[in-house]
Formats: structure tokens, C-alpha cells, sequence
């Protein structure tokens, strides 16, 4: 091997489709030969409805026909090869995985609720995407794209620039023939730490402007050393630059489906002007676009405290678990009214209109006997309304160590 492998490097890739069916699949097509040699094993997993299914092949084919008909949330493939030389490139690759996180707005994504998890290690990942296609609908966001994540392992060139000029002629030769006539946007980025694995990906990064994603079939989510997309587009984005931006045709037909790909010196990142001139042809990110969802007090939505706890009444949480707004609770967990059902009618508060908390049963039966009890003891000479307080304050604190900003709003509120 060549003096000058000196570096290992850890390529990663993301690529976006707004497909909402199955199709969407053939992005684990990517990368293709000469990144990915001829003859791997794949180890394939997916995750759906509580547990983690695997399955290995010789066939990526094969593969994604079993796929194909199966819902799912995620989909891993991790490629068995031995480490091997690209020819006249100094670069040698030794080891690539793939994450597809499907979009919760497709047709194949499994559903996250209507079943019970083993483990609480099973029961984190259910949140994780539960709560993902619960934020999309409180966003009221329709459509949302399906992300793969492409990370390579590589070893080459200790020179940085010398390497993406490498890696940008071997992507552009890299991108199955399935992908080249679909609307898909991408980027690709180099490090020589492990780092780059945990960075947010694309879609993460624009939370803020969650209004944004609408854009991602027409512009790049920013500017990065490799972009890609259609033809188009990456074309105008080398033009406003002079051309000094490097372009490729890879479907090699110019026709409006033609998918092209760029490379950005890194003068043209560090100058902070840049992404002022690129402005047409990257995702807006303003107000415009903020999709943060404001709370309405008049439907029951409150935010409470320092620590800005989302609570909700017991109507509003009941209208937006009929609409799949709410996460799914485990069979051991309710929600439990701050102020009981039947003490609320005692001081002529309507049950619906008090602040829920979602407990455990267990911590629940114990802060409702603590409650109980205590108002028993109370002397009749202190007011009702004060003895209800005083019996859920002395219920609450006990038992449940943070609900003190909870209980100051539901006091000041109602009492």
C-alpha cells in the first residue's frame, strides 16, 4: 500500500426522499461499487412494533424485496467484507453501515402504539419514535421524508482536501442507477474523529424551523463540502460561485429528473459571506418558518415553572389521546388528576378542567391514600377549600419529588 495512507477517516453521507411508499427502500441501495466492493454479506435488522428483527443476505436485492412488504421504523445494514484497496486511488475502505429512519408520514412505518414492549430498553426506543410521530402531527406536518445515514470507515491520504477531491469523483460514481432519476437530496462530510457519527443529521438540525422540510425536494438544507441533488439545482449553486464549485452529471442524461453533485472548496465554506450569496438555494431558516407549537391555555394547554413542564387538562388530554396526540402509556401508568375527581366537586371545580400528571399506579393509590388520610385529620374549623390544598400539597410532596412548580401553578390557578 501506498507511504501516504496515513489517516483513518470516517466519511459519512446522508440522503432524503419524500417518497411515502416503499420505493423509498432502494435508498439502502446506496453506496454501489467502487465505494462498496462486488462480493458482501449484508446483516440487516429493522425495528417494528417492540422488537428488533434480523436477517442476512448475500442479495441487497433480495434483501429489500423481503423488506419491501414489511412495516418498520428503522432499518440497519452493516456490510461484511474484508478491508479492501480502490484501485489507483490510495484509498483503502474498511467497513461501511447504512441507517434508514423511515418517515413516520409513509406508508411503512409501523405503528408505535397498540402493543407492550418487553423491556424498558425496547420501551426507550418505542418513545423515541413515538414521540417523533407525535410531534410531526402536533406540527401538522403531512409529509416528511425518510433519511439514510451512510457511514464509511476509510483509510488514505493525510491531506483533508486531497481526500474530498477523491471521495467527490468516487461518490459521483457511487449512486445506484435507482436513485438517479428520483427527487433526493444529500450531503457528505469527512472527519478524522469518531465525533462525526454522533453529529445531528440533517432533518434533526432543522427542528427549529420545522416549516422548512417542505423545501428539501427544491434546496439544500445548508451549504457542506459535497452536496447532492438534482441537476438543476446543484447546477445553479455552482454558477452563483463562478463555476469554482465542481459539478457532475451522474445520471448522465440533462433532463429534469437528472441528478447532479457538487463539491465546495473549503474557502468557499469558510467564508462567511457564503451562505448569504447561496441563500436561493438553501432552506430558509427564520421565523417564517418556526413551527414551534404555542401552547393555548383556553383549550387546556399549559407550560408551568422554570423548568417549562408541559400539563395538560384532563379534557385536553383526553381530546388529543382520541387523536393519536399523546404518547402511549404502559399498562402500569395513568393519568392522574393534581386535585382528585371527587374533592374538585367538593369546591365546585369541573374535574375536566383540572391539570393532569401521568403516574405510576402504584406512586398514584399511595399519593391518593396519603391524600385521603390527611384530610381526614384536618380540622373541620379550617375551610374547605384550605383543607382540600393542604390535604393534596402534604399527598403530593410526599410521594412525588417533582411536582412542587406543578402544584404553585394549580394553586395559584385555582385557589
Amino acid at each position: 500500500m501506498n507511504a501516504r495512507l496515513k489517516s483513518d477517516w470516517i466519511f459519512r453521507i446522508q440522503i432524503l426522499s419524500f417518497l411515502q411508499n416503499s420505493e423509498v427502500l432502494n435508498l439502502l441501495r446506496f453506496p454501489t461499487n467502487p465505494l462498496l466492493p462486488k462480493n458482501v454479506e449484508v446483516e440487516a435488522s429493522y425495528w417494528s412494533r417492540g422488537c428488533t428483527v434480523k436477517k442476512s443476505s448475500k442479495n441487497i436485492n433480495n434483501l429489500i424485496n423481503f423488506l419491501s412488504d414489511k412495516q418498520s421504523n428503522r432499518i440497519s445494514f452493516s456490510y461484511n467484507f474484508i478491508p479492501y484497496n480502490i484501485p489507483g486511488l490510495d484509498i483503502s475502505v474498511k467497513k461501511i453501515t447504512n441507517q434508514l429512519d423511515i418517515s413516520p408520514t409513509n406508508l411503512i412505518w409501523a405503528s408505535t402504539t397498540g402493543y407492550q414492549t418487553h423491556n424498558y430498553s425496547d420501551e426507550a426506543i418505542r418513545m423515541t419514535f413515538e414521540s417523533k410521530a407525535i410531534s410531526l402531527k402536533h406540527k401538522e406536518i403531512y409529509v416528511y421524508p425518510t433519511l439514510l445515514d451512510c457511514v464509511i470507515i476509510l483509510k488514505g491520504s493525510n491531506n483533508k482536501d486531497e481526500m474530498y477531491q477523491r471521495l467527490f469523483n468516487l461518490l459521483s460514481c457511487s449512486i445506484p442507477h435507482t436513485l438517479m432519476n428520483k427527487t433526493i437530496i444529500g450531503c457528505a462530510e469527512l472527519d478524522e474523529h469518531s465525533e462525526l457519527i454522533s453529529f445531528l443529521n440533517i432533518l434533526n438540525r432543522l427542528t427549529p424551523w420545522a416549516n422548512a422540510y417542505s423545501f428539501l425536494s427544491e434546496r439544500f438544507d445548508d451549504l457542506h463540502p459535497i452536496l447532492i441533488g438534482p441537476l438543476n439545482l446543484c447546477r445553479n449553486l455552482s454558477s452563483i460561485f463562478d463555476n469554482v464549485v465542481q459539478l457532475e452529471n451522474v445520471s448522465g442524461i440533462d433532463t429534469e429528473q437528472a441528478l447532479g453533485i457538487v463539491f465546495i472548496p473549503q474557502t468557499i465554506l469558510k467564508n462567511t459571506n457564503s451562505r448569504n450569496i447561496a441563500q436561493p438555494y438553501l432552506v430558509p431558516k427564520d421565523k417564517s418558518n418556526d413551527c414551534y407549537h404555542q401552547l393555548n391555555p383556553i383549550l387546556g394547554e399549559f407550560e408551568v415553572g422554570r423548568s417549562r413542564i408541559k400539563v395538560f387538562t384532563a379534557r385536553r388530554w383526553r381530546e388529543l389521546s382520541e387523536r393519536g396526540m399523546t404518547p402511549q402509556l404502559r399498562e402500569d401508568s395513568k393519568p392522574f388528576h393534581v386535585i382528585q375527581p371527587e374533592y374538585c366537586l367538593k369546591i365546585g371545580i369541573d374535574p375536566d378542567n383540572m391539570l393532569i400528571r401521568v403516574l405510576q399506579d402504584e406512586i398514584a393509590r399511595k399519593i391518593e391514600q396519603e391524600i385521603n388520610d390527611c384530610f381526614g385529620k384536618l380540622s373541620i374549623e379550617i375551610p374547605l377549600r384550605m383543607r382540600v390544598w393542604l390535604a393534596h400539597e402534604r399527598g403530593w410532596s410526599k410521594w412525588s419529588f417533582d411536582c412542587q412548580e406543578v402544584l404553585s401553578f394549580v394553586k395559584n390557578y385555582f385557589f
